[in-house]
């Protein structure tokens, strides 16, 4: 166990401690010091990514709230006098980036927090994998002539829902998503700290009728919002529909190098192995007495009958042996080799 695994995402060029965001991970198939390649985000997908890390920095989620709050009690000059909780949210999204830097100018806060608000540098970082969390994630164009697949993700998200733009009554609580990474970025915070973004594909999904979730690789969604932390996803793989080719099941996966060794959660799976219960009373292992009896027919489910083939008919047709030959030519053999008293 002292040899670093496989998938090793050590990384010792990681932010210091403190950071807002401190890295975790590192890019594949780049040298260290370059980390990938330099590209320009154009500003719409720049504010899209700045925005993300905005609503996912735990540090200033009572900014969040405050701009939210200040939205919600704002009265638009239409006809309805209130704007629909859609326009609301869509307010909110757009103006936190702009709101925020003015918010914290003349405040005193943190350095990270200053540096936040100011925005990212246009040229970015670009790599076309990444490990992380014992995963290995590849780009859908890095592994297009691949064998393996590395590129779908999950990610679980706590938001509104709103089935359209008159919808008055989102729904609120954890939505899973399903998609492929597309390209995977580093934003940079003029030095100060570091972002690793995977910019994805969402797909729509559904669940069949029994239980399997199944993407739709022709119907993209969240298309506005593509962009998600390294940090967040888990890696799933998809399995195509033998009839429909745009359907492809999910598939969940287990991190490489995972071993779950915590003597917290695991300090008791032999006492919990003992005390399983058994439909015939024996515990699993145990020793039964030559006495017992144990049955061996399953009570739980319906029974079921089977013709029996007919080769089992003729044999249980077939007339019984007679052993007394063999038992007879047994006994001559073994007086044949018994000495007598008259030759000894």
């Amino acid at each position: 166990l002292s040899r670093a695994p496989g998938n090793d995402d050590d990384d010792t060029a990681s932010n210091e401690d403190g950071s807002l965001f401190p890295n975790v991970g590192r890019p594949l198939g780049v040298k260290k010091k370059n980390k990938g390649k330099k590209v320009s985000l154009d500003e719409d997908t720049l504010m899209k990514a700045h925005r993300y890390v905005l609503f996912n920095c735990d540090e200033i989620s009572d900014y969040i709230s405050e701009h939210q709050d200040l939205v919600n009690h704002q009265r638009s000059q239409g006809r309805r006098g209130k704007r629909s909780r859609w326009a609301r949210a869509q307010e909110h999204s757009h103006d936190i980036g702009t709101w925020f830097k003015n918010r914290v100018r003349e405040e005193n806060v943190s350095k990270e927090i200053k540096a936040l608000s100011q925005g990212l540098d246009y040229t970015v970082r670009s790599c076309k994998g990444y490990l992380i969390n014992g995963n290995r994630f590849h780009t859908t164009a890095h592994e297009s002539n691949r064998k393996t697949q590395c590129s779908g993700v999950s990610v679980t998200s706590s938001m509104s829902s709103f089935a359209s733009s008159r919808d008055q009554n989102p729904v609120v609580g954890d939505v899973k998503y399903y998609g492929v990474v597309e390209d995977i970025i580093e934003l940079d915070y003029f030095g100060h700290f570091k972002v690793v973004l995977f910019r994805s594909n969402w797909f729509q999904v559904e669940q069949d009728e029994f239980g399997l979730i199944c993407a739709n690789f022709k119907r993209l969604c969240y298309i506005n919002d593509p962009f998600v932390m390294a940090n967040q996803v888990n890696q799933v793989f998809y399995v195509q529909d033998s009839k429909e080719k745009h359907l492809h099941y999910v598939m969940e996966t287990i991190p490489g190098d995972f071993f779950d060794m915590s003597e917290e959660s695991n300090g008791d799976v032999g006492v919990s192995y003992w005390n399983e219960s058994a439909s015939d009373g024996v515990r699993p292992g145990a020793t039964i007495a030559d006495d017992y009896d144990v049955s061996w027919l399953r009570e739980d489910l319906p029974a079921t009958t089977v013709d029996i083939p007919e080769y089992m008919l003729e044999m249980q047709a077939e007339p019984e042996i007679n052993d007394s030959d063999d038992e007879i030519e047994d006994n001559t053999l073994w007086d044949f080799m018994q000495v007598s008293e008259d030759e000894a």
